[in-house]
């Protein structure tokens, strides 16, 4: 497990006041993703194993990183800011210490990340031998398989952990009532985008080359120096960021709420929404009532306590705080909207589940299809496959400035919208797109499997005589999909939430992506098994010549088309998150009466 976070860890002062915003603007937020994203998953498959077991065992370690976020919440909301957070985490995943290596534990204090991975594929006892050839593989034995996944699972920690809070910590150096900074915390999700496509780049390129002509050790050793650095160049920048005061669990208040709300229960809610209990606060955001979920607004709804002197409660009420001590049972309309807030964004959430188990074919079955093909690029040069997702990168690279700089400038003349796009008008766009990459991959398959029969190549292991380059369209156009469904996933889900639980909508974000991971798993399981119950093969088996994964890929297709209606039906009843101006530093705290009911 990973070492948890001690007082002993964090500073003996708080972090500074923020310094100007430009300052932490560039290069601090993307130099961390930049690292991360250098030790690609993909780059470690191997022939040791079916290839049905690798993609079911790597959907469940990305998916446990992804989902393992919990802890990070609990530590960034309740008890430590941000910045803590970060800095706890990234000491976890990549450690100053070789301990493990000679360790073989999961239970330990100090884990070391990256560092024990590298260890793990470059120490002759961790690692099993060389192959000779790719038919005289010796597998690896029991204690090498544990180790390594120990490790990548320590690896998982860590950035399941980073991931919600370091995007929420870079978005929250903009200033939301600043139209300037508004405007450039648009631009800051589409570069920070940028900043993880350019370290999926760097593992497409250099990484993969080093992997297979050098050795692993050098693969997993350099993004390990990598991350140090980038570790160094984030605190350089402590005297320089915006930080948060943690406000205490989110969990506990949407507790306030619906306990509040079942309590009165038999209390009917005025139908004018300005009686309803409110407090305004200097330098938080009121959110305006709206009208869906009217069960809840019962929690903010004033009852007499007739266990309290009612001039007492008036008096109360005149100063503010009438049963605020008891937020079990009145609860302000602000707090009654956040709520809401989070029970409107769960159906969005779950109607793009189906995005991310498409993405997941890229650095699965893609992969595999060219490895079966022909990778030659002129007379001496062949192409690795897992290099063949730098297609999707590459589009994403070029399109995301393209769409910052002039595809938003110009929808926004139509829409009026400062976005350009709606959010959730993004986020379709994307899922359409979605649809058309997986009837492309489709249709690239059935070809490929065409030029398999007529070649008599079902059985053969041998590279089929059809360029990988057949591949490049299906890649390109997930990439464009990425650039809208992907990136407006993250913007929505931390634009829509409270103000004051932003990391859960980046961990919302997060989460999505390793569920789907576990679903992905789940569904191909679910069709190995019911086709080969139904035609006696699975569509999906060990040699992919043999495989039907042109109806796997259809099936996914027409999957994604009912989950875009399901996505549309859901945006059209949508209502976005409307808050009131935040009151200036220097203003009194202004309170409103609520209603009296007898």
């Amino acid at each position: 497990m990973a070492r948890l976070i001690t007082e002993a860890d964090l500073p003996t002062k708080p972090p500074p006041a923020a310094g100007k915003l430009f300052r932490s603007l560039w290069g601090r937020w993307y130099l961390k993703d930049w690292r991360t994203m250098e030790s690609h998953p993909t780059s470690s498959l191997t022939s040791r194993t079916t290839f049905t077991k690798v993609v079911l065992k790597l959907s469940r370690m990305c998916g446990f990183g992804a989902v393992l976020l919990g802890y990070s919440l609990f530590l960034g909301d309740l008890l430590l800011i941000l910045f803590w957070v970060v800095t706890g985490l990234l000491r976890t995943l990549c450690s100053s210490t070789l301990w493990l290596a000679s360790q073989p534990t999961l239970h330990q204090k100090n884990s070391n990340g990256m560092i024990f991975l590298t260890v793990t594929v470059s120490v002759p006892g961790l690692k099993p031998p060389e192959c000779i050839t790719n038919l005289s593989c010796e597998p690896a034995s029991k204690f090498q398989v544990r180790t390594f996944y120990i490790a990548l699972y320590v690896v998982a920690v860590g950035v399941g952990g980073i991931k919600p809070c370091f995007s929420s910590l870079g978005a929250d150096q903009f200033e939301e009532e600043d139209k300037k900074e508004r405007f450039m915390k648009h631009s800051y999700f589409n570069y920070w985008w940028v900043a993880v496509t350019g370290g999926s780049f760097l593992a497409l390129t250099v990484l993969v080359y080093l992997e297979d002509h050098v050795g692993y050790g050098w693969g997993y050793g350099i993004p390990t120096v990598g991350l140090a650095i980038a570790f160094a160049v984030f605190l350089l920048g402590t005297r320089t960021y915006r930080y948060k005061v943690p406000k205490g669990s989110p969990l506990t208040q949407v507790a306030c709420v619906l306990v509040a709300a079942l309590r009165n229960i038999n209390i009917q809610v005025p139908s004018d929404p300005s009686l309803l209990h409110e407090v305004v606060l200097p330098l938080k955001r009121n959110l305006r009532h709206t009208e869906n979920l009217r069960f809840l607004d019962k929690a903010a709804t004033t009852v007499t306590d007739h266990s309290t002197d009612d001039d007492d409660l008036k008096q109360s009420i005149k100063e503010g705080t009438p049963l605020i001590e008891n937020k079990w049972r009145l609860c302000t309309v602000t707090e009654v909207e956040e709520v809401k807030l989070l029970a409107r964004v769960i159906p969005v959430w779950f109607t793009t589940l189906v995005f991310m188990v498409t993405v997941q074919q890229m650095s699965t079955f893609f992969l595999r299809q060219g490895i079966s093909m022909d990778q030659s690029m002129g007379p001496n040069f062949k192409i690795p496959p897992a290099s063949l997702e730098l297609a999707c990168v590459a589009t994403a690279l070029i399109l995301i400035p393209l769409y910052d700089q002039y595809i938003v400038p110009y929808v926004r003349r139509f829409t009026g919208n400062e976005r350009g796009f709606s959010l959730l008008q993004r986020l379709g766009v994307g899922l359409v797109i979605t649809i058309f990459g997986m009837a492309v991959a489709a249709s690239v398959e059935m070809r490929r499997l065409k030029v398999i029969k007529n070649n008599g190549l079902e059985y053969s292991e041998l590279p089929i005589p059809m360029s990988v380059f057949w591949l490049v369209p299906q890649y390109s156009i997930m990439g464009i999909a990425q650039v809208f469904a992907y990136m407006g996933q993250l913007e929505f889900f931390y634009d829509q939430v409270p103000d004051d639980m932003q990391t859960i909508g980046t961990a919302l974000f997060t989460s999505n992506t390793g569920v789907a991971h576990f679903v992905c798993a789940s569904i191909l399981q679910l069709v190995t098994s019911m086709t080969g119950r139904w035609s006696g093969q699975p569509w999906i088996v060990s040699n992919i010549n043999q495989s039907r994964l042109d109806k796997y890929y259809w099936m996914l297709t027409v999957l994604s088309a009912l989950n875009f209606v399901a996505f549309f039906l859901v945006s059209l009843g949508y209502t976005y998150k409307t808050a009131e101006p935040r009151e200036p530093e220097h203003n009194k705290v202004v309170h409103v009466e609520p209603l009296l009911i007898d």
